[in-house]
């Protein structure tokens, strides 16, 4: 279980409705709520920079993280390729985050293609059958990414009162669940029901 924190694109960059700015001291404050309330096996850092400009303010996050809970799992979010100086700050980047149900024209590094699958993760909504989803997740796994989260959920960026993607399951979890398990080795599976579980809280709650 992670506990979900923002970081609003290197502490500069909330989005509308929210302080104007993050320090790292309040990112690790809320992090530490998170241990102490629910015991989490780690931390999702959400809004995350993939700027180098931004580098120095999550790495004083990860040696606060690391030093506070060792052997804490941090999944980094930003949604898209980050440089490889990145991977030294979470152990695993969402390096896709996107509702039109394709890995086309996605962004990419170099070390995407050769990292380790755990290294990366893929979330997808607004993807409406089941077909559609075995299809991203066989793709995951041929672009050698290791966790993969997709749900019909809805939303539509920037639209009034856009509803929230990530607060339920998606209407087909149990055959996204046998294909999860048809295409990754267990420690995939455990992390995939332990997102679905993540993605609820994320940026509707704040």
């Amino acid at each position: 279980m992670l506990g979900y924190v923002y970081t609003c694109y290197g502490g500069t960059s909330c989005v509308s409705g929210l302080p104007p700015s993050r320090t790292t001291a309040d990112v690790l404050a809320d992090a530490r709520r998170y241990t102490d309330w629910y015991s989490v096996d780690g931390i999702f850092l959400d809004e995350m920079s993939n700027q180098l400009a931004a580098l120095p303010f999550y790495q004083t996050v990860a040696q606060g993280l690391r030093a506070a809970r060792p052997g804490g799992l941090i999944v980094g979010n930003p949604g898209t390729s980050a440089p490889i100086e990145y991977l030294g700050v979470a152990d695993t980047l969402v390096t896709l985050e996107n509702g039109s149900g394709t890995y086309a024209g996605a962004a990419s590094e170099p070390w995407m293609a050769t990292a380790a699958a755990q290294r990366q993760a893929s979330l997808f909504y607004n993807v409406a059958s089941a077909d559609a989803m075995r299809a991203l997740v066989g793709e995951a796994k041929a672009r050698n990414i290791g966790y993969v989260y997709v749900t019909d959920d809805r939303h539509v960026p920037g639209a009034p009162s856009a509803p929230n993607p990530w607060d339920r399951l998606p209407s087909y979890w149990p055959a996204e669940l046998t294909a999860v398990a048809s295409v990754s080795e267990p420690s995939v599976r455990s992390m995939m029901l332990a997102g679905s579980l993540l993605m609820g809280l994320r940026r509707f709650m704040r």
